[in-house]
């Protein structure tokens, strides 16, 4: 006959399983949650890349850059036919200003939340794009330490003399 306390887990054995479990989920949720939120930081870099593609074009076609997104030969959401400098998506606020009598152009997408809110702690980065007077564009990730920017240009600093940064780079 077998003994029937040997078949049964321990209430050690059981808490020891849901003690590492928590360990797992401790570490595996933030990775996630920094995934999640690259991939959204990806989105509006796209959006900015494609804004300053129609830029350039925009520049090429009549000499001056556009601080009108509707002017722009692009299809951004939230973009209708009258005059459109700021165009919110789910989880950020793009802005387009042009400067220098139109020789100039600085696009910058705002993280914001759900309800629109600007985002804050981690959250809170800012992307811009911006042409440099070279015919080249610019792109700038500023954040508040929050390390998105980091990850995201692949630790790439700007520096104020480096005007001529050919992809991402970031700002603290």
């Amino acid at each position: 006959m077998k003994n029937p306390k040997s078949a049964a887990f321990t209430l050690i054995e059981l808490l020891v399983v849901v003690l590492i479990i928590g360990i797992l989920a401790a570490v595996a949720v933030p990775q996630y949650q920094k995934a999640v939120e690259k991939s959204r930081a990806v989105e509006a870099m796209t959006l900015l890349e494609a804004l300053g593609k129609a830029q350039t074009l925009y520049y090429l076609s009549n000499g001056v850059y556009s601080n009108d997104m509707s002017a722009l030969d692009i299809q951004l959401p939230g973009v209708g036919s009258g005059f459109t400098k700021e165009i919110q998506t789910k989880n950020f606020k793009i802005q387009l200003s042009s400067s220098d009598g139109g020789n100039s152009f600085f696009a910058m997408a705002t993280r914001i939340t759900g309800s629109g809110a600007l985002a804050t702690g981690d959250l809170a980065y800012e992307l811009g794009i911006m042409s440099n007077g070279k015919g080249q564009l610019n792109r700038i990730c500023y954040e508040q330490g929050a390390g998105i920017c980091k990850s995201l240009t692949g630790n790439r600093q700007c520096f104020d003399s480096d005007k001529d940064v050919d992809g991402w780079c970031y700002k603290d």
